[in-house]
């Protein structure tokens, strides 16, 4: 398929031969590998008249055309082909349509991972990956308002698009991560929970935090299980159960910030096969996260998986949102992410301490950090608290109703 021809009549209902009726041509669009949505006309107004029968109706007609390429020699190749699609009209702009446009014309940031990605998780997800100040994600959570610009409660209810992935139907969930690390109000104080960050790890440098430094006080440190489980089972873990898709999902969501989390947050499973160093690259940590990978005597394949609504990120997430300029095509091991060329140009480093839902695959009592300093490391799950950030699906029927994913004014979504 080489390109679109796209013919557009507007008349009113019931009267073809109106002095209103107007026709004009739009553009032509190459889709020969493009995928997602292809703007055909944007902010098109559809005026209503009087006296255009019952109601007030207007009906407006689109032809659209599909042009094969020339192969000059031999047709045969075009036959067999088939093509599917779909066209609609939109008052509301899904969220996932708007983040596939952009990447379909070429925005940097977002980071179409298919075969031909070099060093990409090749499973046709879309990855944000670059600098802080040239990725712009921000979603604002506040409980529905929906007025332009920051959030009515700042920092604490903004979160950054990790990006996007398909679903068992194919379709596309927008996956969330909180934008600063969580504190007690939003996780709990019971469970996981240890006590203030900066007093849980006397040798952990905040220097490097990138939030809002009068926060620093109110982050809380929690552990990967509990005070008492030394075992990385994220299934009976108390900060899976009772902070992440307890206190944090029915109390702090749904009660005080009044989300609908039954719509808007989707029950993902969640792979927890994990992996048995930190030298390895975000593609390797990927496949192995995924149970992609034949089990072998040094990797054993464990299928571990756990249906849940709240999470966090993966190993392999953080990998990926690093610049493929600055990791050589994350080419280069997530143990050496602590080069500072490497933390400027990645969005989700938040610089604390904070845990992954990564767990260390051969030894039952560790699991994967991002250390401070930006390099991935292992900790012991019970002996160390340190900062979370709750990462989540959205649903794929999800709109956007204002903002342009910027920090000062972030996206404001909803779902019907």
């Amino acid at each position: 398929i080489n390109g679109v021809a796209l013919n557009y009549t507007a008349g009113l209902f019931g009267d073809p031969d109106s002095e209103n009726k107007t026709e004009k041509t739009l553009g032509g669009f190459d889709i020969t590998e493009a995928k997602g949505l292809i703007t055909i006309a944007k902010e098109e107004t559809i005026e209503v008249k009087e006296g255009s029968k019952e109601n007030h109706t207007t009906t407006d007609e689109w032809e659209i055309m599909i042009t094969f390429k020339n192969l000059e020699y031999d047709q045969n190749l075009n036959t067999g082909k088939s093509l599917t699609g779909k066209v609609l009209i939109q008052k509301e702009v899904l969220i996932q349509d708007k983040l596939l446009t952009d990447a379909n014309q070429e925005k940097t940031t977002l980071y179409y991972h298919d075969a031909k990605l070099e060093g990409g998780a090749q499973d046709d997800s879309y990855r944000y990956a670059g600098s802080d100040t040239e990725v712009k994600n921000y979603v604002c959570l506040d409980g529905g308002v929906t007025t332009v610009g920051e959030c009515a409660n700042g920092d604490a209810d903004l979160y950054r698009i990790i990006g996007l992935f398909q679903n068992v139907e194919g379709q596309y969930e927008m996956k969330l991560i909180k934008y600063d690390y969580a504190t007690s109000t939003e996780l709990g104080e019971t469970g996981a929970y240890n006590t203030v960050y900066i007093n849980t790890r006397n040798d952990d440098d905040t220097s490097n935090y990138k939030g809002n430094k009068s926060n620093l006080d109110n982050i809380d440190g929690y552990y990967w299980t509990n005070s008492t489980n030394e075992i990385n089972e994220w299934a009976e873990s108390d900060l899976r159960n009772e902070n992440l898709n307890g206190y944090y999902l029915d109390t702090y969501l749904t009660r005080e910030k009044n989300i609908d989390t039954d719509k808007l947050i989707t029950t993902h499973t969640w792979s927890l096969n994990g992996y048995s160093t930190n030298v390895v690259t975000p593609k390797v940590a990927y496949y192995n996260e995924m149970n992609k990978i034949e089990s072998s005597p040094d990797y054993p394949t464990q299928k571990k998986t756990v249906p849940d609504k709240i999470g966090l990120m993966y190993i392999s997430d953080y990998g990926y949102a690093a610049s493929p300029s600055s990791t050589n095509n994350w080419t280069t091991n997530l143990g050496n992410y602590n080069n500072d060329n490497v933390t400027i140009n990645n969005w989700m480093y938040m610089g604390l301490s904070e845990w992954t839902i990564s767990r260390y695959s051969t030894s039952p009592n560790v699991s994967f950090l991002v250390f401070n300093n930006g390099y991935i490391c292992y900790f012991h799950v019970k002996n160390n608290s340190l900062g979370v950030r709750p990462s989540f699906y959205i649903s794929s029927s999800a709109k956007i109703q204002s903002g342009d994913g910027s920090k000062e004014s972030p996206y404001r979504i909803v779902v019907e």
